[in-house]
């Protein structure tokens, strides 16, 4: 059955895209809006970041690093805090290392340790892929007005903190 809908664009539902009525809990039904609808987010930041040769994973870790304010940091923080724990933090270092974005920085006391920083370059890549974003995020959300983007937010902190507290 069709929703009642008043958004600008009439996104079907997630029943309609999946082609599926019933759902065996409400759990379940999140959980597949969740996965279609990180997605669906993940392939917007991909095209926004594509004029600037740049996957939404480098584009985290370049955020990353830009919130070090200059201080070189190991790439274990940088794997800590990725959006996508599954990302190849090393393969996505080594790619923007090759293209200038991230230096590599060695350690002056224990030469094994290697730590990384945005480069000027990468910087100004990274502003510019940036403003990009956020023009592109602010016509997200329909006609959801800035409470119900942050009820929203609160609601998927709520339900993700439940999952982990028990197991799946």
């Amino acid at each position: 059955m069709r929703r009642a809908s008043t958004y600008i664009y009439d996104m079907p539902s997630i029943e309609e895209i999946i082609h599926q009525s019933t759902f065996e809990s409400a759990q379940q039904k999140v959980m597949i809006n969740l996965v279609f609808s990180g997605g669906w987010a993940k392939s917007h930041a991909a095209r926004t970041l594509k004029a600037y040769n740049l996957t939404w994973q480098q584009f985290n870790l370049m955020r990353i690093l830009k919130g070090q304010k200059g201080k070189a940091v190991p790439l274990r923080l940088l794997s800590s805090r990725m959006l996508d724990p599954q990302s190849n933090a090393s393969r996505l270092v080594d790619k923007l290392v090759e293209k200038k974005w991230i230096d590599r920085v060695v350690c002056h006391v224990d030469k094994r340790q290697v730590r990384l920083s945005i480069s000027h370059k990468g910087a100004v890549v990274l502003e510019q892929a940036s403003l990009k974003i956020k023009a592109a995020n602010s016509k997200l959300g329909g006609d959801l007005s800035v409470d119900e983007l942050n009820t929203l937010s609160d609601l998927l902190d709520r339900f993700r903190n439940q999952r982990q507290h028990n197991d799946l």
